[in-house]
């Protein structure tokens, strides 16, 4: 038993040596790769969302205006996949109303930003948050 006992111990010490300098090579090519400190991560600039008041609803043109709290009126038209929720259920642009808060997530199509997201949030909701927490 004392055999087995020293040979696992052997071993151990044995595997954890050569560990050591596997362990700092793999550092060491994680810090050649790793961007700076400073390096600032940007937002994905083809997609956002925004959080606003209706301003106007086209349903035959499938676009909804809205009023964010800062800067002027945005236009989104809705994408061919586009979803739209109210009170938590599947709806239709139908169902938004003028005065509705809500938010709308969008991607670009070339130079245009469509909705890919319209969702009515609840009566009393503040239209002063972006969609993605700004």
């Amino acid at each position: 038993m004392r055999n087995i006992s020293l040979g696992a111990l052997g071993l151990v010490l044995m595997l954890g040596s050569s560990a050591v300098p596997l362990m700092a090579a793999t550092s060491a090519a994680t810090k050649k790769t790793a961007p700076p400190a400073t390096a600032a991560i940007s937002p994905n600039p083809d997609r956002g969302g925004v959080r606003g008041t209706v301003t106007a609803v086209d349903v035959q043109a499938k676009s909804v205006t809205i009023h964010p709290k800062t800067g002027g009126d945005q236009t989104f038209k809705l994408a061919a996949n586009a979803k739209v929720k109210a009170g938590g259920n599947e709806a239709t642009l139908a169902n938004v109303r003028t005065g509705d808060v809500v938010q709308v997530l969008w991607a670009l199509n070339g130079k245009a930003k469509e909705a890919m997201r319209v969702i009515v949030l609840p009566t009393g909701t503040p239209h002063a948050k972006s969609a993605l927490g700004g």
